[in-house]
């Protein structure tokens, strides 16, 4: 689940902007504006759910999502790493941009 969440938190805010950029005509502005402010909130309580159990379990979610590149002993990959300092900075961050 939390998995889930931190994937829903990166990505919310980039559907809502593309829903709002490629159905604003079709939908109206009011909607492309109100799914934007949506996806950019539903951001902000995963986020918050996050920081939540990072900061009150002590819990540190290093993933590796996927490894570019292997040559010997050195490993590229992309990934998350989230500690406390990252928790509270996404929540400031998304509740900065839902203001």
């Amino acid at each position: 689940m939390l998995q889930t969440l931190i994937v829903s938190s990166v990505l919310a805010p980039l559907a809502g902007a593309l829903l709002a950029f490629f159905g604003g005509r079709v939908f109206g502005r009011g909607a492309a504006h109100f799914s934007a402010i949506l996806a950019v909130g539903w951001s902000m309580i995963a986020s918050c759910i996050i920081a939540y159990q990072v900061i009150n379990d002590g819990l540190i979610i290093n993933k590796d999502w996927y490894i570019w590149a292997a040559v010997g002993g050195v490993k590229i990959s992309i990934g998350v790493l989230i500690d406390n300092l990252t928790a509270v900075m996404m929540v400031v961050v998304t509740f900065v941009s839902l203001m």
